[in-house]
């Protein structure tokens, strides 16, 4: 068995957790949020969310850097509870992952079929499954070449933004006069319903666990690679948050699927076009580095067959990849046939990765202690983003049984192995 190589330095991290990060409604988010709380509160709420996560951050690079291993997350949840927890936070990620991946790229299917305005059925599930194999391929190839996708993604999505900005200056400069106003009519509802819609446009960090023990001097370079991305994505979230702010208020909506792609001239379309399906394809080339890690892992602890412990030239885990290549085709087949929608997919993914949060949240606290004790300064962070996640679960409701189903599964797997001595 050979190992994971460690190809990813500071520059190509950065592009990976950006890619993880971003997707293919960044450009119509912020429309959506003025929509649904108007401008003042969606302006309040993108800055609650972003220093809201401040401490979250803070909490995974903290834990990468310590924790150097494909096991990611659920080396995360062996802290916090135990080697039973490491066997359900695993089965709890591949049921997030089965549904999770391709309805990634189902979304990004979708947004093809409206741009050329075809049929969404089959053509959005055929755009799917194109991504998907995709990302796979590229993935098979080598962590480099995934980066390299990646970081061109980046560059491309931030031209475009800086366009789109550079030519609307107004707009933004209207929507930064604005922000003194927000205390005017305050709503607390508001803000916290903006903050719910606002905050999946930040998950994805947490997959990054899973390639730590791929990383080049990682003490220094996984905070960096944390810290640096969120700082990316915060500015590109923010900017476009203030033009959108700033149209509302001269009275230009900006609302729907085509979000601030409605600013630019019609003959941007086929540009705007290659430019969605590059930053799709750069964040299902991530999630599914995550998978494929996941899977490396549980064949390396035992919880899976060794021989998805198997890697190529290139240092990937081939077996792990196609594997869960062919799990993601048969949720896209059958979630087609039975005509399933992406959103609810989308909403038990969200959910599955804030319990997934609890548990990181606690890891830190134990390691924290187990390192000497835990500082003031952790106990804030721990609790500000206890608080965090706890408002964001009371938005679920019978949902919360799909984790809850899952964690119970890999738990009795785990006692399974036990009694098998494995």
């Amino acid at each position: 068995m050979a190992g994971l190589n460690k190809e990813i330095n500071l520059p190509r991290g950065v592009a990976l957790a950006v890619g993880m990060v971003l997707g293919s409604g960044m450009l119509g988010l912020p429309g959506i949020v003025v929509a649904a709380v108007g401008s003042r509160m969606a302006i309040a709420s993108w800055l609650a969310v972003i220093l809201a996560m401040v401490p979250m951050v803070a909490i995974f690079s903290r834990l990468g850097s310590r924790y150097t291993t494909a096991a990611g997350l659920t080396e995360y949840a062996r802290i916090a509870f135990g080697p039973w927890a490491a066997d359900a936070t695993s089965v709890l990620l591949w049921g997030t992952y089965a549904i999770g991946i391709p309805a990634l790229a189902w979304v990004g299917g979708a947004y093809v079929c409206s741009l050329f305005d075809i049929a969404q059925y089959p053509w959005g599930l055929v755009c799917a499954l194109m991504i998907l194999l995709a990302s796979t391929i590229v993935n098979l190839l080598g962590t480099r070449l995934t980066a390299l996708i990646n970081t061109i993604s980046l560059w491309m999505i931030a031209a475009l933004i800086c366009i789109l900005v550079g030519t609307h200056l107004d707009l933004l400069v209207l929507g930064i006069r604005e922000l003194p106003s927000i205390t005017t009519g305050f709503d607390l509802s508001g803000l916290i319903s903006g903050a719910g819609l606002i905050v999946w446009a930040f998950l994805g960090w947490e997959n990054m666990s899973f390639s730590a023990e791929e990383f080049r001097n990682p003490k220094r370079n996984i905070p960096m690679t944390y810290w640096i991305s969120f700082a990316v994505v915060s500015a590109l979230y923010l900017a476009l948050a203030f033009v959108v702010n700033g149209a509302e208020i001269a009275g230009t909506h900006i609302t729907g699927a085509s979000g601030l792609t409605s600013l630019l001239p019609d003959d941007w379309k086929a540009v705007i076009t290659v430019l969605i399906v590059i930053a799709i394809l750069a964040n299902a080339n991530s999630w599914v580095l995550g998978a494929s890690r996941l899977t490396f892992s549980a064949g390396r602890n035992g919880l899976l067959p060794g021989i998805f412990t198997k890697t190529n030239r290139n240092g990937v885990p081939v077996n792990a990849l196609i594997a869960m290549q062919v799990i993601y085709t048969g949720v896209i087949v059958i979630a087609g046939l039975l005509h399933l929608k992406a959103d609810n997919l989308v909403g038990i993914v969200s959910q599955d990765f804030i319990v997934l949060y609890v548990v990181s949240i606690i890891a830190f606290i134990i390691s924290e202690r187990n390192e000497g004790g835990v500082s003031g300064a952790s106990w804030l962070i721990a609790l500000l983003s206890l608080v965090l996640c706890g408002i964001i679960l009371t938005g679920f409701t019978w949902w919360i049984l799909y984790p809850t189903m899952l964690v119970a599964v890999g738990a009795a797997v785990h006692r399974r192995r036990m009694r098998r001595g494995k």
